[in-house]
């Protein structure tokens, strides 16, 4: 049968690994190569006849020294080209990985023949540029448009400035915890964030206002404060935990969807 030559020509062409071989400070790995040339391989016998005559792979087909049929072909810029894709590993980050591999591409460049170029046709650390970039600008106009909101409604530059400070201060802690943990920045990381951002305003608005509740009615600032954060705690934590509980059955996802997320 078929899957029986297969099997002979594989079992006559191979190269396998001999071992190491060491002399002095150096280690040499030894292979044993049997490739064949192509009359090698007309000799090989796949079968005997009745009469005890070998069949040799010649008597049942045509050996040709030539190359894999194509699957597929690739072009760049209607040019022949070849596509290679660097993976980074699960607790790589991504974005560190795409400056080394690009400053690498620069490097062998510089050794290539004029007729060959390197080019990129698709870097994912972009995705996580532009996600950062998106970030920053949401946090910039997140942080004007809060203080313009305390101010119409508190008439207080300085309440308005606590509430803002809320909002690196938790970032701080976030990226620290990431850190800690091994975490790197991805768009899935990135999009929690910009949610959390908007949940820990809300509740730095609202215990903001009941401490300047207190004040107004006459309180010291810290026994305002104390007043003010006790008594819309609960009420804080609760909001936060049915935000969360929102999310929780994303930790019985199956799948892709599974991985990614949970």
């Amino acid at each position: 049968s078929t899957t029986q030559v297969v099997n002979i020509i594989k079992a006559e062409n191979l190269s396998q690994p001999g071992g190491h071989l060491k002399t002095g400070q150096k280690d040499y790995l030894i292979r044993t190569p049997e490739e064949l040339t192509v009359p090698e391989i007309e000799k090989i016998v796949v079968d005997v006849s009745k009469e005890g005559v070998p069949i040799y792979l010649r008597d049942i087909g045509t050996v040709r020294d030539s190359f894999k049929e194509k699957t597929h072909e690739i072009e760049v810029d209607k040019k022949p080209g070849l596509a290679i894709m660097v993976q980074k590993q699960s607790d790589a980050n991504t974005v560190d990985v795409a400056k080394k591999v690009l400053k690498k591409i620069e490097t062998l460049k510089k050794n290539l023949p004029p007729d060959v170029e390197l080019s990129i046709a698709r870097d994912f650390s972009d995705f996580i540029k532009i996600s950062l970039g998106n970030l920053r600008n949401s946090l910039f106009w997140g942080g004007f448009f809060v203080i313009l909101v305390i101010l119409f409604f508190l008439r207080n530059i300085r309440a308005s400035l606590i509430v803002l400070c809320s909002i690196p201060t938790s970032l701080i802690v976030t990226f620290f915890l990431l850190y800690m943990g091994g975490y790197t920045l991805n768009i899935i990381s990135l999009s929690s964030l910009a949610v959390a951002m908007g949940i820990v305003v809300d509740c730095a608005i609202v215990v903001l206002d009941n401490i300047y509740r207190h004040r107004q009615e006459g309180h010291r600032p810290e026994e305002a404060a104390i007043f003010g954060a006790s008594e819309v705690s609960k009420a804080v934590i609760a909001s936060t935990l049915t935000t969360i509980a929102i999310f929780v059955p994303i930790v019985f996802v199956g799948g892709v969807s599974g991985i990614m997320f949970g």
